[in-house]
């Protein structure tokens, strides 16, 4: 998917010069842009908007929950509140 997304960067804007950093802590990428490490950063919100930083949300993400057959949690509507009082094994991250 990175590669697509590149390329079609580049044949859009062909003078624009693109390098993806990486980083992990939502909050980093307003110290990068804050140094002038970076022009612009894709992220999830920081946890605090300074107002020297524009922020535009890009798209919404509904996200689920996936469980095994047979989980007390199939099958019926599942709340924030029910969630977040189930005991969890394992977490998956998206990468």
């Amino acid at each position: 998917m990175r590669n697509a997304l590149v390329e079609r960067l580049q044949e859009a804007t062909p003078t624009v010069t693109l390098r993806i950093r990486g980083f992990t802590a939502r909050d980093e990428a307003i110290g990068m842009l804050d140094a002038g490490g970076v022009d612009l950063a894709i992220s999830n919100s920081p946890t605090t908007t300074p107002a020297r930083i524009l922020i535009r949300p890009l798209f919404k993400e509904r996200f689920v929950c996936i469980v095994r057959k047979g989980h007390k949690a199939a099958g019926t509507p599942l709340d924030l509140k029910t969630f977040l009082g189930m005991s969890m094994q394992r977490w998956l991250n998206r990468a």
